[in-house]
């Protein structure tokens, strides 16, 4: 994102990242007119690096491979410095392949992995032509089908006609087969493509000139490849936020707020009473609520207790893992089974057969007088009924 002659720049990146997070669009928007510094790095320049490398031999390799199938093609490589006006000449030409075509409509700008052309009626002749994106991943993402819709509506702009379909090129697991190309019609993708477009020219042109960020970094599994993780990280430890209780789902927090508990120090020490109240699964007012309470030099700055208040008349509550080991120990210790007038006894330690060495299993019939004892997998007839 960026902005040239007062005007803001998309690219197919910034629809792609609207989707995984709005606060990211007014973060790069915010970055873009110079209210915040750019964030600090994420990742190790060497891992990057790596990554970047291995896309590029993605898609070199599968250059290579077309130019086995189709002898004879022609395959022009814009490279990072080939231009718009470059891309929309090679089309008029009729090339086969190519490779980083650059492409820009209005404010939308982007680059495509590899046009290729195919056969049809265009402004262009009796060809056409179709983008193909080459990705690393192995399940495409909503986001690269938006980019590619991009691309597609771009191209569609320079040869009067618009494809048919687009496609997405992924590494193969078979030794025969390293590639899998992915194919997607584009008219199933248009109406949610309009949708993601106009909802991102909407936030930038109400983000534009704004003094403060209005949208908050809520944790989205995009979180995990944003280069503005840490900052988001940091505004959430310091703002005490919900989503530091563990196992504690969107929904479940969003149902939590709706009590007015906000921080993670207030849900500590809300009432059960309240949690009770709430339409939400059974395991959110016993789990998340003990481990809100903040491990040992988590938040330094705070002094929290680590135990919850009672609640005035309540019993004192062991915690849960006492009370764990406790139900445990009173079910192993008796376990008491009728069926039939037969009474079994299991004490404590042992199985299910009761034959474990050293361990005893008494057994007793009601009306009868002989009893069984069972030591070591042997049995001793005894007298006497237990």
């Amino acid at each position: 994102m960026q902005i040239v002659a007062e005007q803001t720049k998309l690219s197919a990146s910034d629809l792609a990242n609207h989707l995984a997070c709005r606060h990211l669009t007014n973060l790069d928007l915010a970055l873009a007119e110079g209210k915040i510094k750019a964030p600090r790095p994420a990742y190790a320049d060497d891992d990057l690096d790596e990554l970047i490398e291995k896309g590029v031999r993605h898609e070199r390799d599968y250059i290579e491979r077309l130019r086995e199938e189709s002898p004879g093609i022609s395959v022009l490589a814009l490279g990072d410095e080939g231009a718009p006006a470059d891309t929309a000449a090679a089309m008029r030409e009729g090339a086969d392949v190519i490779v980083q075509a650059g492409l820009e409509s209005g404010r939308w700008r982007g680059r495509a992995d590899i046009i290729r052309r195919v056969e049809g009626e265009s402004a262009l002749g009796d060809w056409a032509y179709e983008v193909t994106d080459t990705k690393l991943a192995r399940e495409t993402k909503a986001g690269t089908v938006l980019q590619i819709a991009l691309y597609s509506n771009v191209v569609a702009e320079i040869q009067g006609a618009a494809p048919e379909f687009a496609h997405v090129v992924t590494p193969g697991v078979d030794p025969g087969a390293p590639f899998i190309t992915e194919t997607f019609r584009l008219d199933d993708y248009q109406a949610y493509f309009r949708l993601m477009w106009k909802s991102l020219e909407d936030a930038v042109e109400a983000g534009r000139g704004s003094s403060e960020i209005a949208t908050y970094p809520e944790p989205v599994p995009h979180c995990d490849v944003c280069r503005w993780r840490l900052d988001c990280a940091a505004r959430r430890r310091k703002d005490d936020h919900l989503s530091l209780v563990a196992g504690l789902s969107t929904g479940q927090r969003r149902e939590i707020e709706g009590w007015g508990v906000r921080t993670l120090e207030a849900f500590a020490q809300a009432p059960a009473a309240a949690q009770a109240q709430a339409r939400i699964a059974r395991p959110l007012r016993a789990r998340p609520r003990a481990s809100a309470r903040p491990t040992r030099g988590a938040r330094p700055e705070q002094a929290i207790p680590r135990t919850v208040a009672p609640r005035a008349g309540a019993r004192p509550c062991a915690p849960a893992g006492a009370l764990a080991r406790r139900r445990l120990l009173r079910h192993r210790r008796r376990a008491v089974r009728r069926n039939a007038g037969l009474r079994v006894s299991v004490r404590m330690g042992s199985d299910r057969r009761g034959r474990r060495a050293g361990v005893s299993r008494e057994m007793g019939v009601r009306r009868g007088r002989l009893a069984w004892r069972f030591r070591g997998g042997r049995a001793r007839r005894f007298r006497g009924v237990r």
